[in-house]
């Protein structure tokens, strides 16, 4: 008698996690790493004109673009801290607003600039 083969359903692997992330090599070049499922594929160094033309084609094959989140991390302090120094700028100039117009400084600059140059002080 011979015996049954027991089915055995086919092995479903996880999905390959693809990512690619660039960053400034030196004047007009760009690193950029590819990555697969952690591990770095290929670390290239491109011009930048090349750099989209790069991305879109990883991108069509199915790479994410990657960000180190220490990088998003800073970006967010200063963020946050370029906005509390305008609510104090704001803060102080509502607290004690000047009593010109824009266009009176202007008008004031510009001659001052003329009598400068009669003068031979500005040129």
């Amino acid at each position: 008698m011979k015996k049954k083969k027991l089915y055995t359903p086919p092995v479903q692997e996880h999905p390959q996690v693809k990512q690619y992330y660039s960053w400034p090599a030196y004047t007009d070049n760009y690193h950029v790493m590819t990555v697969i499922d952690g591990k770095i594929e290929d670390d290239s160094i491109v011009s930048l004109y090349a750099l989209s033309e790069i991305m879109e084609y990883l991108e069509g094959r199915g790479y994410k673009k990657a960000c180190l989140l220490q990088e998003a991390e800073i970006e967010l302090q200063k963020a946050e801290e370029a906005l509390q120094d305008a609510k104090e700028a704001m803060e102080r100039a509502q607290a004690n607003p000047l009593q010109i117009s824009e266009e009176e400084i202007k008008g004031h600059h510009m001659l001052s600039l003329y009598l400068k140059k009669l003068k031979g002080e500005y040129y």
